[in-house]
């Protein structure tokens, strides 16, 4: 993924307590966080994102299938979920999508 975001400033992390460190250090605008992390689950880091910027854009990372990310969504703190495997294409356009929800997010907070 890092790669394929070449364009942006991307940080990666092993682990779900380096993604939360990581995301204290740097404040990052884009979360996207496998849900089967070790350390700490995917739904853990997004809450603690969450609880941290309320405008961050929070994408779970997923290859457990669509239909266990669409049927878990309102338990969760995320805003999208992104199948595995996933296209160049989708990751470009849910990072668009993360950039103008921020946006509003921030606009009428």
């Amino acid at each position: 993924m890092a790669k394929m975001l070449s364009e942006h400033e991307v940080d990666v992390a092993a682990s779900g307590p380096e993604g939360i460190r990581l995301f204290n250090e740097r404040r990052h605008h884009q979360v996207f966080t496998d849900i089967g992390l070790p350390g700490l689950s995917g739904w853990n880091v997004a809450h603690v994102v969450r609880q941290t910027d309320p405008a961050a854009f929070i994408v779970a990372i997923t290859g457990w299938g669509q239909y266990f990310a669409h049927s878990n969504r309102q338990i969760s703190d995320v805003d999208e979920f992104l199948a595995k495997p996933f296209k160049m294409q989708e990751l470009k356009n849910m990072v668009d999508k993360g950039i103008t929800l921020r946006a509003t997010r921030t606009a009428t907070a």
